[in-house]
């Protein structure tokens, strides 16, 4: 080989060696890769339909006049023969007790706060995290339109500003102000006049103040008679121009609730174990489905759904918007576009670990 012929090769062998070192020192410092990043995620299984609870429930009537006055809140367990409401001759007399009873609540708030037990224990620090706790719960009761909890939240929130106050000696003591609620409360009470009637319910079970008019309609006993059209009747008028009735009282803890829900794909089945959230109860409701009855629709079917939850925000409605959690999972979120399949026809995504590219394998709990 001569000269000029080495010549050549020797050129091709640098310019191979400078293209190798170029190209592996640009791949090192810069990639052609679509990256994007994988972080954690919570979803959930469910669906949102309109409910209607079925409830053993027996109407109480009174036809005589007056104003209604009742002896218990809605929820309120009540055995044989008790008086569930008192009859006035006008409302002044209802309003006149309302006032007493709250009254009532703010001296036992102030007596507990005054006593030595109550201040001379309390720290400031624990009362500060406890005020802003009670102020937070009575925020989410107002976006949550739940002014029964409301309510509560808010005479906690003042018994902890008053046992501050005492704390941080801002107040002396409260009793010119206890002395003030005495004399009013006895002055309310001299003006109350005796009922002109008692309504009383000869069964036990618990109480709820109104009526709708589908009390005996929508029972236990006469679910299988009930149609998804009637049901959507109910739901979208949850009063019948027919109610009549002071209240009802409910038989026992159990209820059932109706729905009508497209299962078409078979997703749901019967002992299957549920959760349940209801607009108006912060609670999430534990319960499960009973039956699950096939109608002329296919995309429609007639869930039958049982839980022993009962709470006072439960027994306010005939009919609510509810969300029905089946699953709640866990996991590393993995957009769809970022799914490839390696030599083995497996499933998975190629994850960057340093400057190597590895394929790791997908277990999918959720898509």
């Amino acid at each position: 080989m001569n000269s000029y012929t080495l010549k050549i090769v020797g050129f091709f062998i640098v310019v191979f060696f400078l293209v190798f070192v170029s190209s592996q020192f640009y791949l090192a410092v810069n990639d052609n890769y679509t990256t994007t990043t994988a972080y954690s995620y919570s979803a959930i299984d469910d669906v949102t339909f309109k409910g209607v609870f079925v409830r053993d429930e027996n109407v109480i009537n009174y036809n005589g006049g007056g104003v209604i006055g009742y002896s218990y809140s809605d929820g309120s367990k009540i055995s044989k023969d008790s008086v569930i409401a008192y009859v006035y001759s006008d409302e002044d007399e209802i309003i006149t007790r309302n006032k007493i009873e709250k009254l009532e609540r703010e001296l036992a708030s102030l007596e507990m706060v005054s006593s030595p037990g109550t201040s001379d224990v309390a720290q400031p620090e624990l009362i500060s995290k406890l005020i802003a706790e009670n102020y937070k719960n009575a925020v989410y009761c107002i976006e949550k339109s739940d002014y029964e909890s409301f309510s509560d939240e808010r005479e906690a929130l003042l018994e902890y500003m008053n046992i501050m106050a005492l704390v941080t000696k801002k107040e002396k003591d409260y009793n010119a102000e206890i002395e003030r609620l005495r004399s009013e409360i006895e002055r309310l009470k001299s003006t109350l006049s005796n009922p002109i009637d008692t309504v009383s319910t000869d069964i036990p079970g618990y109480f709820v103040s109104y009526v709708d008019g589908y009390e005996e309609q929508l029972s236990v006993d006469n679910i299988h008679n009930i149609t998804a059209g009637q049901i959507k009747k109910i739901a979208a008028n949850p009063v019948s121009p027919n109610a009549s009735g002071i209240g009802k009282i409910v038989d026992g803890y159990d209820w059932k609730l109706l729905g009508v829900i497209d299962n078409s794909a078979n997703k749901y089945y019967p002992g299957m174990k549920i959760e349940l959230n209801f607009n108006s109860c912060s609670e999430t409701i534990s319960a499960t489905i009973d039956e699950i009855i096939a109608t002329d629709n296919p995309s429609e079917s007639i869930f039958v759904i049982s839980s022993d939850k009962l709470t006072f925000e439960l027994v306010q409605h005939r009919v609510e918007r509810i969300q029905m959690v089946v699953s709640k999972y866990d996991g590393v979120y993995v957009p769809r576009s970022a799914i490839r399949f390696n030599a083995e026809c497996e499933k998975g995504v190629y994850v960057m670990m340093g400057q190597n590219i590895v394929f790791k394998k997908l277990d999918i709990i959720f898509e």
